[in-house]
């Protein structure tokens, strides 16, 4: 009866991760309570995946790939590019390859968030599209992650699954033999065949984002005499809240600046405002500006005293998604003004109050740049500008790589558990003024932590009831067809799964499956667990399947469709290399 209902459980779960009428997150929070609900864990076992191993290294790994971030290493490490001279080519295998090798070591997403910029900037310079380069970046950060036992959850989670079953961790470096061929081939592949597979798309970072809204842009004026004189900005356009975005104000030869709401009009003033031509008739019947110029506004108009020009994609655990600008008030806590929102490379303007956020839409910002960084950490954005919006702290560069060192030193050596060495790390980055506590915590993805710590326990449910021992059977038939074939059969259904859900999802429910698997035919599981980690990462086909697909979809203006174009080919590529790796390097 238990195993029916495990089943019932999971495959609900499935169901509703599929749905995805629910963030993920919460889709593990009911699974696990389900099964407290129904005994298949006690109430005291239901929350101790929340302290289990895996979570507390993903979540220091996440702060010390911050830390990394914050002294300035990977601005050095990109500067590495000019060395490519204008060779297009080399510059994008660099670039690719880089980012690659940086998620080894850093969070998949930090690598492609801070490697993005380099990339749009690269392909406006020489007049490409950025869909030829962002979505060979995000597979290649992907492929970087599996190199290391660190560089993914899913490998921190299958290195603490083998402790608790054989006893003893996966070493860091012991992914290297199958993940460094793996992403040799992927960086070559991607670079230079896969990404002539992709379509031409001018995404909204493929443009400059002044002329995605010039048409919207107009300059008003105040009267001499006017009514309008001595009225505060907020009191004039109350009625047309959310409907107008003004930009700035200023007069004739002074310059401009962002306006507070509670400044009063002067005689002469000029506003720079964003409105649509319906709006706009409106506010000049009703409020009685004059009309100097609609559409023909520089870019540079809009960057003034500290103000900033910026497009910026939202992540998908954001916390501005499912909410709409009227939700957020971006002028008066974080004096931004939204101009736009692109989805799918396709600017949206009709009622841009009532457009609710999902992951991958990219916005068009203005605001301070000593305001900027804070507010996309708080919103939960991917800025898409280079340096010149991140604050590095270059002197704590060498403290930095130190403590980095000391944390891999110590789990490579088995001084300590990583979970420790990378929590001391973590700590030490604080102490040592790399990271200040809120920066800490605003780099843990939470949402990947309650996802993990949900599904430990339903995972050990699936794995204690027997229903994983019994499924384990039936895939143990295929052992008579060899390693090689039974290697492939898991890491294939692990690599589906990961396509629909959450790949660290995937992977707490495909490692029980394949240590039964393992028992059924009486191999050794470590090359089954090998197979899952690289298959639960392995999510090329689909947009939604990784997080640093989605990232892309905005900024290359992708179609679901896209994905298949170079995804399919890669994860062939990756069945190719890896499954014989695997068979050589740990089949006994």
């Amino acid at each position: 009866m238990d195993q029916v209902t495990i089943y019932v459980i999971l495959a609900a779960t499935l169901v509703l991760f599929l749905w995805g009428r629910w963030r993920y997150d919460l889709v593990a929070v009911m699974a696990l309570l389900a099964v407290a609900l129904t005994g298949l864990v006690s109430p005291r076992e239901a929350f101790t995946g929340f302290g289990h191993p895996a979570v507390i290294t993903v979540a220091a790994v996440l702060i010390v790939s911050q830390g990394l971030a914050s002294v300035g290493i990977v601005d050095r490490i990109t500067s590495w590019l000019s060395a490519a001279g204008e060779r297009f080519l080399l510059q994008v295998l660099l670039l690719i390859g880089l980012t690659g090798l940086l998620s080894g070591f850093v969070n998949d997403i930090g690598a492609l968030g801070l490697m993005m910029p380099v990339a749009i900037r690269l392909a406006r310079e020489n007049k490409r599209s950025p869909s030829t380069i962002l979505m060979p970046l995000a597979f290649s950060s992907i492929l970087g992650g599996l190199i290391t036992g660190i560089g993914t959850p899913p490998n921190i989670y299958i290195s603490a699954f083998r402790a608790e079953e054989v006893g003893e961790a996966f070493r860091i470096l012991d992914f290297l033999p199958v993940g460094a061929p793996l992403l040799i081939a992927g960086v070559l592949f991607v670079s230079l065949i896969g990404r002539r597979l992709l379509p031409q798309r001018t995404g909204i970072a493929g443009t400059s984002a002044i002329h995605l809204i010039e048409d919207y842009l107009t300059e008003l004026i105040v009267p001499q005499a006017s009514a309008l004189v001595g009225q505060r900005i907020d009191d004039v356009f109350a009625e047309f809240e959310g409907r107008v975005v003004i930009l700035g104000i200023g007069q004739e030869k002074r310059g401009f600046r962002l306006p507070s709401g509670g400044e009063v009009l002067r005689a002469g003033d000029i506003l720079i405002v964003e409105v649509g031509t319906g709006e706009l008739e409106k506010l000049v019947r009703a409020k009685g500006f004059e009309l100097a110029g609609k559409g023909d506004i520089e870019e540079e108009l809009l960057e003034w005293r500290g103000a900033v020009f910026l497009e910026a994609v939202i992540l998908p655990e954001a916390t501005i998604v499912g909410r709409n600008v009227r939700d957020l008030n971006l002028r008066s806590r974080y004096r931004l003004n939204l101009l736009g929102i692109s989805r799918q490379g396709q600017p949206i303007h009709d009622r841009l109050r009532d457009v609710e956020f999902k992951p991958g839409d990219v916005l068009l910002l203005q605001g301070r740049i000593e305001t900027v960084n804070q507010a996309a950490a708080e919103l939960g954005v991917l800025l898409l500008q280079e340096n010149r919006l991140r604050l590095s702290r270059p002197r704590r560069a060498g403290i930095g790589l130190a403590i980095f060192g000391f944390a891999i030193s110590a789990s490579m050596l088995g001084w300590t558990e990583p979970a420790i060495a990378f929590s001391m790390a973590a700590v030490l980055m604080m102490l040592t003024g790399i990271l200040t506590l809120p920066e800490a915590y605003r780099s843990i993805n939470w949402p990947v932590i309650l996802l993990l710590g949900a599904m430990i326990p339903v995972g050990k449910a699936f794995e204690a009831t027997g229903a994983s021992q019994s499924l384990g059977q039936l895939l143990a038939e295929v052992g008579q067809y060899g390693p090689a074939v039974t290697v492939a059969v898991v890491m294939v259904s692990t690599m589906l799964l990961s396509n629909v859900i959450n790949k660290s999802a995937a992977t707490v429910l495909m490692a029980p499956l394949a240590l039964a698997v393992a028992q059924g035919i009486g191999a050794s599981p470590d090359p089954l667990l090998m197979a899952v980690a690289v298959g639960a990462s392995s999510a090329f086909l689909t947009p939604i399947g990784h997080h640093c697909n989605t990232v892309v979809m905005g900024p290359g203006g992708y179609h679901f469709g896209d994905y298949w174009r170079m995804g399919l080919p890669t994860s062939l590529i990756v069945l190719a290399i890896t499954v014989p790796l695997i068979v050589l390097v740990w089949w006994p």
